[in-house]
Formats: structure tokens, sequence, C-alpha cells
């Protein structure tokens, strides 16, 4: 039997659907104990880990784009065995706070919720493949799989791009892209950076796809530390370690002119304990783990003055002995289980977190809806105080010592490629550069503009940046072969090896549907009973429309962002990438518990959320660069659509898909 058609845009909209899901759904699953181990190789189950599901698609991106970097490569195998996997599996075990029960939505949540929009971009790439266009320049490719790049390349710009006209920049980029997965763009672009460090001096391709990288970049930073609910957190806790770093001691050890010394001396300044420490006297932390529990323990302190605050407060008693007394047991004692349940009935029965909690545990429930408020920050405040604590426990305090193991074993690996580099470049004054950066960028986004302030903000540094890397090209040509021949693993994996799927003729602007994974989504969708395919086939229209929205509107905020001398955009306007769309419609939709002892669930979208969220609630004062009274609310118009008869029909189907398709042979369901 022919598997029922679909057009290229309604493939390509599933395809969009499906990863998101897998991707979150992977992602979010690694909290649970068991989930890393049994995710893949290298990762491995043993005897006592909770059987769990595995993850294809992460772990193949895994294995493909990140082990087969050189340095990665060559860690041994333990490295990730032992050290990484135990460290993310006693992470899981401490089962931190879900940002339901706090009210508010938190780094962890927001963050992590951003790596899956990267990674599910990313996996999309290499399951569908980017099509060879054939209305781009044609670049030429080498029959041979090595060729080592001309050192004095000349330019052959058969297009010329004008890196000053947004519409230049738009194209350059589609054709660079082009030219990576299907030409040899990355050879090509290395010899360029090899002869010079000077951007003007670059073919016109790479000096606008140059610009459309940075503006993208600009974008996600003006989102992560200027608009997102987190961004005054965020920053506030990477100016804080970005003031412990030892700069200049590292700088130091880096002028060392032995490389094996220079290596010796860095891992010293963060993992050796010193005399006393090694006595047993003192705290006997690294100062590696002196600065993750100098961080953490700020916070506790200045969540546990907020606490005590709050029971003295002129405002009223923060509930009664018996309500505070539940909401602590909650906080110590309940198990994983019981937290999802009670969450369960807190969104099922429409009562907040601490309604449910006092009922549960045989307290009285709350008199007014102000002794609701203050034991709802009570128990946001004590879960926040636990959390600090179990992280403090996994990182710093329980042996092994699996982080600190983990960091020199990785050390140890990339020691050929240090000492490459430690001769190649001025280590010391790259340091420095890096440093100049991150001070400059706290204190852009401290100012709270919008994305062309960030613009201009890489236009400042990026000479520096082009400068080591021109060095490093020119100086070590081992370092130039290795990441070339990584390249050249990588870039392949995304070409789009099968013919476009079209229904018709006339449907080349969805550029190849679902790619290669085509044909299979086609089986998945052909096994539905046809009532399913009809509700399927309505959310893909729904979705192929968003899609194309979305990418239309994404263009124009960039056209608008790289408009030489254009006026800067209102500082809640989220800039150009659909990724940044989509990041802030999973924020807008994550469960938050109800603000009153009955109501309804709540959502990120939501102003109580927002306003919640926008102050760290670990700060005691709020800081120079606390956000105003009233936060910023992102500007996002026409949200992600939901497309659940899609998902509950073909989930676990295109999970086993992958399974097949992304794991080594036994390592499946």
């Amino acid at each position: 039997m022919t598997a029922p058609a679909l057009t290229s845009a309604q493939l390509s909209a599933l395809l969009d659907i499906l990863t998101h899901q897998q991707t979150l759904h992977e992602f979010t699953s690694l909290k649970y104990p068991g989930r890393t181990s049994c995710s893949g190789p290298p990762f491995k189950p043993g005897p006592d880990t909770p059987k769990q599901r595995p993850s294809p698609a992460l772990n193949y991106m895994f294995r493909e784009l990140a082990l087969s970097l050189p340095g990665f490569r060559d860690a041994p195998e333990e490295v990730w065995s032992v050290q990484v996997q135990g460290l993310l599996e006693r992470l899981a075990e401490q089962d931190l706070s879900d940002s339901y029960d706090k009210g508010l939505l938190g780094k962890r949540k927001i963050l992590g919720q951003g790596v899956v929009v990267v990674a599910e971009y990313a996996l999309r790439g290499v399951l569908g493949g980017l099509p060879r266009s054939s209305s781009s320049p044609s670049f030429s490719t080498r029959s041979g799989p090595s060729r080592t790049p001309s050192p004095k390349p000349e330019p052959t710009d058969r297009t010329p791009y004008d890196p000053e006209d947004p519409d230049d920049v738009l194209r350059a980029w589609d054709d660079f892209l082009q030219s990576l997965v299907w030409g040899d763009g990355a050879e090509d672009l290395v010899a360029w950076v090899s002869k010079t460090d000077k951007l003007e001096e670059l073919p016109s391709l790479y000096r606008a796809s140059h610009q459309y990288a940075a503006a993208t970049l600009a974008s996600f930073l003006h989102y992560m530390l200027t608009l997102s609910p987190c961004a005054h957190s965020t920053l506030s806790l990477i100016e804080r370690v970005h003031g412990l770093l030892p700069y200049g001691l590292v700088a130091q050890a880096a002028r060392v002119a032995n490389a094996a010394t220079m290596v010796s001396g860095v891992l010293k300044i963060f993992l050796s304990r010193g005399l006393l420490g090694a006595l047993g006297f003192g705290s006997g932390q690294n100062l590696m783990q002196q600065i993750i529990s100098s961080v953490l323990e700020k916070d506790k302190s200045n969540l546990i003055k907020q606490t005590k605050a709050l029971e003295s407060s002129a405002s009223g008693p923060c509930g009664t002995p018996e309500q505070r007394a539940a909401i602590l047991k909650y906080v110590e004692e309940a198990s994983r289980e019981e937290r999802m349940e009670i969450r369960r009935q807190s969104a099922e029965q429409e009562k907040s977190i601490v309604a449910i909690i006092l009922l549960l545990k045989s307290a009285p429930p709350t008199e007014s809806e102000t002794d609701h408020t203050n034991l709802l920050a009570y128990l946001s405040l004590h879960l926040a105080i636990r959390d600090r604590s179990r992280l403090l426990t996994a990182l710093t305090s329980t042996t092994p010592d699996l982080l600190s193991e983990g960091v020199r074993a990785a050390m140890k690996a990339f020691e050929p490629l240090i000492r490459r580099l430690h001769k190649a470049v001025d280590l010391s004054a790259a340091l420095r550069d890096l440093q100049s950066f991150l001070d400059d960028m706290l204190a852009v986004a401290k100012r709270r503009e919008g994305p062309k302030s960030y613009l201009a903000l890489f236009g400042r540094h990026q000479g520096d940046l082009h400068r080591f890397l021109h060095t490093l090209a020119k100086n070590s040509p081992e370092m130039r072969k290795a990441y070339l021949g990584w390249y050249r693993h990588c870039l392949p994996l995304y070409r789009q090896n099968s013919p476009p799927s079209s229904s018709s003729p006339s449907d080349d602007a969805a550029q190849g549907g679902a790619g290669d994974l085509s044909p299979d989504l086609l089986a998945l969708f052909g096994a539905l009973d046809a009532d399913t395919q009809a509700a399927v086939r309505e959310e893909l229209d729904t979705h192929a429309e968003y899609m194309e929205r979305a990418a239309r509107e994404s263009r124009e905020k960039m056209r608008v962002l790289l408009a030489p001398g254009g006026k800067e955009e209102e500082g809640t306007q989220v800039g150009p990438g659909v990724f940044l769309k989509t990041w802030q419609d999973m924020i807008d939709k994550n469960p938050i518990t109800p603000s009153t002892s009955s109501g309804p669930v709540r959502y990120g979208a939501d102003t109580t959320v927002v306003r919640a969220s926008a102050r760290a609630v670990e700060d005691d004062e709020p800081p120079s660069s606390s956000p105003p009274s009233t936060p910023m609310r992102p500007t996002v118009e026409g949200g992600r659509p939901s497309a659940p008869r899609t998902i509950d029909a073909l989930r676990e189907s295109f999970e086993g898909l992958l399974v097949d398709r992304c794991l080594p042979r036994g390592n499946g369901r």
C-alpha cells in the first residue's frame, strides 16, 4: 500500500514538531536517576542503575558532533562513563525543585529550555539534512578527502555581497551554509584566516556571513541577559563568578615558556587543596570548589535572611507553626513521586500547591490570601535554600570528587592540543582580551538596551578574536589539520542526500520537507487511521503557516538590526532568530502554581510570574543592576501552535525510529 502523501510544507512541519518534542523529552528526562547511564554509549548502566529508556537524539549528536572533536575523542572512556556520568547521576539524585512549586521561573528551567532549542535545530539538521540549492553560486568542491588549502588564497567572489546591505547579508549566509556543507567552504575559510586577521581583507561572502553570525549571537545575548525572565539572576551569577576567577594568576601561569609546566601550574591554581587542606584542616576545598561554594553559600545566606524577615514581617505572621512545619516537611522529606503527585493534584483541583500540601499534611488551611501569599513565599525560599544545599553536597563535599577528577582527566586528554596552542599564541594576552570582553558585556547588559548594543559590543572586540584565530591558524598547522578533519567529519552529516519530497512541482518553498527522513515520516503517518490522519494534517497545516510566518518575521528583524545607522529597537523587542521565538514560547507555557489558594494554574506569560521571576530570589538587597519595578516583557506575536493529536499519535513511534537510526546496534529498547 502506498503511503498517503504529505506536502513538503507538512513534512517540514511534522519534523519540526517531533524533533522539538523529542529533544525536550530527552533533555528534561536527565533529571531522573538512571537516564544518563541508559542514554547510550559512552555512558554505561550499572547493575543497580534504575532502568530508563535511551536518549537516541541527544546521544547521536553527542557521539557524532562532540566526541569527534580533537581532545574529546582522545579522552579515556572512564572520563565519560565514570566522572561525567557519575556527576550527572549525582545531580539527578538531588531532586532539585521545580518552577511550579516556587511560583516563579528559575535559571535552570529557562536556560535548560534554551539548550533544548539549540539542540533541536542541530538534530533537525543531521536528520533531514540541508538540500543542495540550485540557486546558489557554484562553489568548487574537491573530489579528494583532503587537500592542504593554499596559504595564499586569492579572492574568487563570483557573486559579490555587500556586508552593509541586509538583503545581501541574508543571501550570503544561505550561500555560506551551502559552501560549508556541499563545497570546500571550511578549507577555504581556514586558509583565509591563516592569511590575514583583517576582516575587511576577506572575500565579501565571508564578511557578510560574519555580519549575520554576529547579529544572531547579539540577538541571543540580548534575549538571555536583557529580556528573559531570569536575565537579572543570570547576569548576577555571571558577574559574581567573573569577579572570583583568578585571571591574574592564570595569565601569569600562561606566560611560562614550558607548556607542560604551564598546564601543571593552571591545574594547581584550580585543583590544589594546599598544605592545610591536604592535612585535613580548614575546608579542604580546592579553588574551583571554593568558587562554587562562595556563590552558593552567599545565596543561602541571603535566602535565610529573607526567610527570617518573612517570618517577622510587619504585614502579618507567615502562617501558623503547624502550617510552616507542613511546608518544611514537604521541602525536606517528600519523595520525587510525592512531589509529582502533589503537583498533579494542584493542577487538577485548581488549588495552589500550598493548599494541597496543607491538606495532605493535615495542617489547617490559610485564613486569608495574605497568609497564603506569605506561605507560598516561605515555600519558595526554603526550596531555594534546599537546592543550594543539595548542589553544594553534590559538587563540593561528596566523595569521590568527580568534578575535580573529571577536570584533571580532561586536561590530560587535551594536553597535546594545549601544548600546540601555547606554542602558537600568547595565551596570557588572549586571557586579558577575554576578561576585557566580559567586563564590557556585563556593562552593556546592565544598560538594558536593544540587540544593536550587543552587535556594537562585538564590533569593539572582534579584532581580538580575529587576531587570536589568525595567529593560531598560521602558527599551528597541526591544530589546523586536526580541526579541518573534524569539519570534514561533521559537515557531511548535514547533507540532504535524497531528492526533495514534494507532492507538487510548485512546492519548492518548503526546501525538501523532512529531507532524508521524509520516507520514514510518511511511513509513520501512513500507519495512522483515517480520522487521526485528518486531525494531524490539520495541525500540520497550522504549524506550517506558523513556521513560514516566523521565518518571515525573523528575516525582517534581521534587516532592521543590520540596517546601517538604523534606530535601536525598543529594549523589549525580541531580535531575529526563529529559535528565540520558540524559546520564548516554551517559557510562556511553563505551568506555575496558582497564586491564590484556589484558582487556575498560571503560566510563564502571566504578569505575576514575570514579575516574580524578574528579581533573583537569592538577592539580599537589589544591586545597582537590579531590574526596574516594571520588568521587561519580551514582545513576541503569534505563539507556536500546539499539536496534541500529532504528538499523541506519533511521538512514541518517532522515538522508536530514532532508536533504530541513531543508536549503535545493541543499545535499543
